[in-house]
């Protein structure tokens, strides 16, 4: 058979398979992509070793751990956790207020230390596992070393009160991240658990890898972008029906849908959707593989 009968004869089928090549080619680049923005932001300087035993049997409770500072204007919050959830409230007054609980089953809990490193920049709470020397603490991620929590069920749940005006960043690789009332710029990050965000003045960084994200946001404190990502879950995006922002939306498997007037598209089984709003300006991006897409404006106040 020459080349041209055997092209006649199998074009069709040619010409399926390598769209299905191609396909599978963005896909995968897609994922990677997603995946490596959530992480890049979550495990850099983790350095742990996350094979980390669940609890087996009966949940005990240890001691409730208490820390308290007065942060001065411009000073922030970093609080950073291996294993558990972490909770963020309204504080009161010009203190800042974090309680931690360990939890464990069979693990001794004194194996987790609770440290606290005051900065000029402000503090880092971290939840460390290991002997001491295996961990360390600080407000960056390069700062930051969980250390071994190999053969370990310890976690830990924190519950910050945060004073008004203070950014916090909060992230844990297993649990959920729950920041509500805040008045600052907000990053909270997981592997495995959820995000829910809200702020009076942002912008926020908010990335998971199998968990829905969903943030508010109210007004902004400076020009940043708003970013939210996910891998296996859904994002949703509150923001101000005021709105000044370049924004960009995208998905594999689920839906975009938008309050604010942007341009669809899709390619192959990616779906896209970007815009102008208002004047532009600030960066919102979108990114879900496994999960569906949601832009809501919030409605101006009545007076």
């Amino acid at each position: 058979m020459d080349l041209k009968a055997f092209w006649l004869g199998w074009r069709r089928d040619i010409v399926r398979f390598a769209g299905l090549c191609l396909v599978a080619l963005v896909v995968g680049l897609f994922i990677n992509r997603a995946k490596a923005g959530a992480k890049e932001h979550l495990l850099d300087g983790l350095d742990a070793d996350l094979d980390f035993d669940e609890p087996r049997g009966p949940r005990r409770t240890g001691p409730t751990w208490t820390y308290r500072t007065r942060l001065s204007p411009g000073q922030a919050v970093s609080v950073r956790d291996l294993r558990g959830s972490i909770t963020v409230e309204p504080g009161q007054g010009e203190s800042l207020e974090v309680v931690a609980v360990k939890w464990f089953s069979r693990s001794d809990p004194q194996s987790v230390r609770l440290v606290t490193v005051p900065t000029h920049h402000g503090v880092a709470i971290c939840a460390l596992w290991g002997d001491h020397g295996e961990g360390r603490c600080g407000p960056g991620d390069d700062d930051y070393k969980a250390g071994n929590a190999e053969d370990n069920d310890v976690g830990v749940e924190f519950t910050v009160r945060l004073p008004r005006g203070v950014p916090i960043r909060a992230t844990t690789v297993t649990g959920s991240v729950r920041i509500a009332g805040a008045t600052a710029p907000v990053v909270a990050g997981t592997v495995d658990g959820e995000i829910d965000a809200a702020t009076m003045r942002g912008p926020v960084r908010a990335y998971s890898v199998n968990g829905d994200v969903r943030a508010a946001v109210h007004g902004f404190a400076d020009t940043g972008a708003v970013k939210l990502t996910t891998v296996n879950g859904s994002v949703t995006l509150e923001l101000p029906a005021t709105l000044d922002a370049t924004v960009s939306a995208n998905t594999i498997n689920g839906d975009i849908t938008s309050d604010f007037p942007l341009t669809t598209s899709s390619k192959l089984v990616a779906h896209h959707a970007s815009g102008v709003v208002g004047g532009g300006g600030r960066r919102v991006e979108l990114t879900a593989v496994n999960g569906s897409v949601r832009l809501v404006r919030i409605p101006s106040p009545t007076r």
